[in-house]
C-alpha cells in the first residue's frame, strides 16, 4: 500500500524543472519494508521519465534523489538526512510510525487500519515544489506550521 501511495504523492507532485532523459529517482533511505511492491514501480512513469527505485545507504547520496521514502529509526539520521537536503526539490516522505522530523513534507502513518498521511505545504513550498489540490484532499491533515 505504501509504494502505491508513493507513486501517487509522484503523480500529483511538480517540481521546478527535471534533468532532460534522465530517470525519476525514487528512493529508499533506511530498512525495506515493502518486499517487491517498491521494486515493481521499476519503470513507470511520472511526467515523462521513467522511474529508477534506489536504496541508499549514505545521507549525502540523498541529493540525487526526487521523491525520498525515509524509514529509519535513528532520529539524528533522519533530521541529519532531511535538513541536508533542506530546500533541495525532493520531495521527503517519512514513515511516521518511527520518527517525525518538522520539515518532512508528507508522513505516512496507520489509522484505524487505514493508511493515512498528513502534509506540510509549508516544508513543500520552501523546496519549490507544488502539489496537486487532489493530494491535499486526501490528506488526513495539511499542517503549515
Amino acid at each position: 500500500m505504501k509504494a502505491a501511495y508513493l507513486y501517487n504523492f509522484a503523480l500529483l507532485t511538480t517540481w521546478p524543472s527535471a534533468p532532460p532523459n534522465g530517470p525519476f529517482t525514487l528512493c529508499l533511505y533506511g530498512q525495506d519494508t515493502f518486499g517487491p511492491a517498491l521494486g515493481a514501480l521499476n519503470g513507470k512513469e511520472v511526467n515523462g521519465q521513467r522511474i529508477q527505485v534506489l536504496h541508499i545507504e549514505r545521507i549525502e547520496n540523498a541529493l540525487q534523489c526526487r521523491l525520498i521514502f525515509i524509514n529509519e529509526t535513528n532520529e539524528g539520521r533522519v533530521a541529519r538526512l532531511v535538513n541536508m537536503v533542506g530546500r533541495a526539490p525532493i520531495l521527503t516522505v517519512v514513515d511516521d510510525g518511527l520518527t517525525r522530523p518538522a520539515s518532512a513534507m508528507i508522513s505516512l502513518a496507520p489509522e484505524n487500519r487505514r493508511l493515512t498521511f498528513e502534509v506540510n505545504t509549508t516544508a513543500i513550498k520552501q523546496a519549490n515544489l507544488q502539489v496537486s489540490s487532489r493530494l491535499l484532499q486526501f490528506a488526513a491533515k495539511v499542517v503549515s506550521p
